[in-house]
Parts: C-alpha cells; sequence; structure tokens
C-alpha cells in the first residue's frame, strides 16, 4: 500500500563517486607520470639534447591542460556541481567529433569505440540527475 504525502528517498550516487574518483585520481597519476618522465629524460640527456625545446612546450602545457580539466570534472561530480555537468556534456561532444573523424578516415576504431561507451552511458545518466547539480 502507497500512502501518498511519502517522498521517495532520493537514489544513491554511486556511480558518481566512483567516476569522480576515478577521474581525480587518473588525472593526478597521469600529471606525476608525466613530470616524472620529463625529469627522467632531462636527467638522463641534459636539456640540450632531450629534445625539450620550445616546439615541445605547447604540447606539454595541452596535456597538463587535459589533466587538469579532467580533474576538476572529477572534484566537480563528486560534488555535484553544475560545472561538471556541462564538461560531461563536452566530453560526450569531443567522442562525438572522434566517431566522426573516423568515419572521415582518421583515428582509432578501439579508441572511438571505447570513447563513445564511455561517453554515452555516463551522459545519461548524469542528465537525469541534472537536478541534482547546483
Amino acid at each position: 500500500m502507497i500512502t501518498e504525502g511519502t517522498n521517495p528517498s532520493p537514489l544513491p550516487y554511486r556511480w558518481g563517486k566512483f567516476e569522480g574518483w576515478l577521474l581525480v585520481v587518473w588525472s593526478s597519476l597521469a600529471v606525476l607520470g608525466l613530470a616524472a618522465a620529463l625529469s627522467i629524460r632531462v636527467r638522463r640527456m641534459g636539456l640540450e639534447v632531450s629534445g625539450l625545446g620550445r616546439a615541445v612546450v605547447p604540447l606539454l602545457v595541452l596535456a597538463v591542460s587535459v589533466c587538469a580539466v579532467i580533474f576538476l570534472m572529477g572534484r566537480g561530480l563528486l560534488r555535484k556541481r553544475y560545472y561538471a555537468l556541462q564538461l560531461v556534456y563536452a566530453r560526450l561532444v569531443v567522442s562525438l567529433l572522434l566517431a566522426c573523424g573516423l568515419v572521415a578516415g582518421f583515428g582509432n576504431v578501439r579508441r572511438m569505440l571505447g570513447s563513445l561507451a564511455w561517453s554515452i552511458p555516463t551522459t545519461l545518466y548524469y542528465h537525469r540527475r541534472r537536478h541534482e547539480f547546483t
């Protein structure tokens, strides 16, 4: 028997917590790994010989920036922030662009399928829970 006036308990946020922590840990490890690899390379070869000249700096900045955005998305998902929801939508758009690039003949099938297989269900999950994000 269902009584009127009772509110159902909110659904648990297990997937959001799991993905949030996964993104935070992954992005932190990626930045630490990049820093360790660069320091080892410079220590072994020296800065001049290692190939870490001016041309490589924009690529390093791009890699660190992507890791920072992933970190922010994970942190936002853990705290249910609105900007994290927007980053989830942006991730879906990037995945779809990768799929379009594959159709045009660029890219890797595994990467595209993996990206879509992760992005579409998670976007649907967070879209259904969008009212919880502040």
